[in-house]
């Protein structure tokens, strides 16, 4: 899939995976990628594709959804 991210849309995506990734190891507070174990770098990966994916899908359909709400919603506690 060709898509093209602004700046900013890069910034949200990683923003997201790294918070998503700190909540799920128990962190009440983001994580940044350069402190994170390998384990979580591996999770944040698959996150992070997922997160793009969803991105590109919203913008090729017009969706009017908020990718954060729908991404910390699949991975609650």
């Amino acid at each position: 899939m060709a898509q093209i991210f602004s700046k900013v849309d890069y910034i949200k995506a990683n923003i997201i995976a790294n918070r998503v990734v700190s909540n799920i190891y128990g962190y009440s507070k983001m994580v940044k990628k350069d402190a994170m174990t390998p384990d979580m770098l591996v999770m944040r990966q698959g996150i992070l594709q997922d997160i793009v994916e969803l991105m590109a899908t919203k913008d090729k359909f017009g969706l009017d959804i908020s990718i954060s709400d729908l991404v910390y919603g699949v991975y609650r506690q």
